[in-house]
């Protein structure tokens, strides 16, 4: 039986690793931040959701109570951020290109017979 060297191994992961790179799923991704990088509304909108969510995460983590006026601003916030459609179109970009990668690994781990992002992380068992 024939095995396979680690070169070979690397030169198929660098193949592997260009392809995803010229995939639309990626593309999607780079050209959606592109476009949010390039919109300083939508830009302005998302930070500012962060940061109120931010807020309000600490908030919680001290045992302070988040006010009901807190937690009305995020939710008008949050429902800005999902009518942007620069924002919108982040997100669903993001939506399909982590679905290529679930399937993806499932290809790999089929291949293996071992679940591949499992066994890829580093961290102990116990």
């Amino acid at each position: 039986m024939e095995t396979v060297s680690q070169i070979e191994v690397r030169e198929a992961i660098r193949e592997f690793g260009e392809a995803l790179a010229e995939c639309d799923e990626l593309r999607a991704v780079e050209d959606a931040e592109r476009a949010l990088r390039n919109d300083r509304e939508a830009m302005r909108l998302l930070s500012d959701y962060q940061s109120a969510q931010q807020s309000i995460q600490m908030a919680r983590m001290w045992g302070r109570m988040v006010s009901k006026d807190e937690l009305d601003e995020l939710k008008i916030l949050e429902a800005k951020v999902n009518s942007n459609q620069i924002i919108r179109n982040l997100l669903d970009a993001q939506k399909r290109l982590q679905e290529l990668l679930v399937n993806l690994n499932a290809e790999i781990s089929n291949i293996l017979g071992i679940d591949f992002a499992s066994n890829s992380s580093t961290g102990g068992c116990c």
